[in-house]
């Protein structure tokens, strides 16, 4: 069975007459529960968060992943037995499938070699060009999100899967899992069936070697290797590992689609007439390189890594900060820190004096003072000044590039909560007030678009991020990270590498468990302007 966490206390224990016995996983979009039917046929129930209302942009979406989940033919994925778009909140009950990830199986038994690699090879080109037939994109396919059934590999989690005919805002961004996300994803461009390709031969890779072919080190040094460099394929061979590399082009149109790898795959064998694919490909495959070499985009090509057009300058307006800690006139992704002193309403550095010289000579820093938060970009700590001794306030200062917000290492079931804004909105907390008074840090509510560390930072008080468990990822003994590589705010998903205005944040963690916010002594939050050039 597969990993089951405990139920929480807010979680349901009954959706349509299932009975739900704990938690399988969650993500921006619901939490997926194990549960039970009246007559005791295992089932998962995927329940859609509150932020999910009726009529929403989001709740649009949702109607059309289950029509297109209900396209995809069967074989390869979990059934639909029962869903409601209507309810409150709306649910959808599949099929139960018993076994292992191909994950948590290489990590228990070992890699997958001979006719078990080429099985799983075969059986999920065939689930992808299916999904594909169907007018989808899977979107997150990756080792954890195919399960080896007693009846062959199923393809699951289609909670970020977007249909073909969606707008392009919806099948474009980076959204999934970074080891497994092709260039076009990380860059923000409109993407395809090839980007679910480019995961199926980093899933394959891993299969075979235990490991993701761009590697698994810092998330800077993974994106790095997926825009430029070649990939490790290890032990894969023969027509497999052609195929592999073929599906890991940084260009997708390079990209072999699931019907070319599964006839190619299926005629390599004694006597067979080999791949028309490899054999006349429909463009030239770019030569092979050394391991760790740049990749350099063909002539006529467009370059994924290079970020939008520039927008029009953002004229960004005056920030105020009220009441005892500060308030934001504008965003906040509010981190937790350990410094703090007295009390009493004090003005904070709007965006056009937060990076004048008198701001930043106040102080360098390594890390923000009270929770300790550092922002890493392109493999290197962001410079980080504080603006305002007596009260901290710390400006970052931004590329347009992805980037990780790392923090000491959370207790188990501990959350860091994150909120954040741009310029027009407005934000106040008082020292010592009731966290459960404030709508954007009342436990256990809100969304977030993360597991294991990568995601999506939502920038509004209802849709905060709330990070725990599988949301955040260890990046050493003493340090846990998040990686963000979009902005949501008013139904837009923005990639970081088009953020033209300066994002507030504001990061509590309740490090005494008293639900009151502290700023004296072993402050519990912390203001952060991410400064981007305009």
């Amino acid at each position: 069975m597969q990993p089951l966490r405990p139920l929480r206390s807010t979680d349901p224990r009954e959706i349509a007459g299932y009975v739900l016995h704990g938690r399988l996983g969650e993500g921006g979009q619901g939490t997926v529960f194990f549960g039970t039917s009246p007559a005791g046929v295992k089932v998962a129930v995927k329940l859609l968060h509150d932020g999910f209302g009726s009529g929403s942009e989001m709740r649009r979406f949702f109607d059309r992943e289950l029509a297109a989940l209900q396209r995809v033919a069967p074989f390869c994925t979990a059934r639909v037995l029962a869903a409601d778009p209507g309810a409150d909140p709306p649910y959808v009950v599949s099929e139960y499938v018993e076994g292992p990830s191909v994950l948590q199986a290489v990590r228990e038994r070992g890699v997958l070699r001979g006719a078990d690699l080429d099985r799983l090879a075969i059986a999920t080109a065939t689930a992808l060009g299916a999904i594909h037939a169907a007018g989808v994109v899977h979107r997150d396919f990756k080792p954890a999100n195919v399960l080896l059934a007693a009846d062959g590999p199923r393809v699951i989690d289609f909670g970020i899967a977007r249909p073909l005919d969606a707008s392009s805002a919806t099948v474009s961004g980076a959204v999934g899992t970074p080891a497994y996300m092709a260039p076009e994803q990380l860059s923000g461009d409109p993407a395809g069936p090839p980007m679910d390709m480019f995961a199926w031969g980093c899933t394959i890779a891993f299969a075979a070697n235990g490991r993701p072919p761009f590697g698994h080190e810092q998330l800077p040094a993974v994106i790095y290797r997926i825009m430029h460099a070649e990939p490790d394929l290890g032990a894969l061979g023969g027509r497999l590992r052609e195929y592999v590399a073929a599906c890991l082009a940084k260009d997708p149109a390079r990209r072999p689609s699931a019907q070319q790898v599964l006839l190619g795959l299926m005629e390599d064998r004694p006597g067979g007439a080999g791949s028309p694919y490899l054999m006349t490909p429909p463009r030239p495959m770019a030569p092979p390189q050394p391991q760790g070499a740049v990749s350099t985009p063909p002539p006529g090509r467009k370059d994924t890594t290079r970020p939008g057009q520039e927008r029009a300058r953002t004229v960004v307006r005056s920030v105020v900060v009220v009441a005892a800690a500060a308030a934001l006139v504008v965003a906040a992704v509010f981190v937790t820190t350990n410094l703090g002193r007295g009390s009493g309403p004090t003005p904070s550095p709007t965006p056009s004096t937060a990076t004048t010289p008198a701001a930043s000579a106040a102080g360098q820093l390594s890390r923000t003072p009270r929770l300790g938060l550092e922002v890493w970009q392109d493999g290197a700590a962001s410079p980080l000044s504080l603006s305002d001794l007596d009260r901290p306030v710390t400006t970052v200062a931004m590329k347009r590039s992805p980037f990780e917000l790392r923090f000491p290492t959370l207790k188990k079931d501990e959350a860091l909560q994150v909120c954040a804004w741009t310029d027009d909105s407005v934000f106040s907390i008082t020292d010592g007030g009731k966290v459960a008074d404030h709508p954007c840090f009342r436990p256990g509510t809100g969304i977030a678009d993360y597991e294991y560390g990568s995601g999506r930072l939502y920038l509004n008080n209802e849709g905060h991020n709330y990070l725990v468990g599988t949301r955040v990822s260890h990046q050493s003994d003493t340090q846990d990270k998040v990686f963000v590589s979009r902005f949501f705010r008013d139904k837009a998903d923005t990639a970081v590498a088009d953020q033209r205005q300066d994002v507030y944040l504001t990061v509590f963690r309740d490090l005494d468990g008293d639900g009151t916010f502290k700023r004296a002594g072993e402050g519990e939050y912390e203001y952060v302007i991410l400064h981007f050039p305009t």
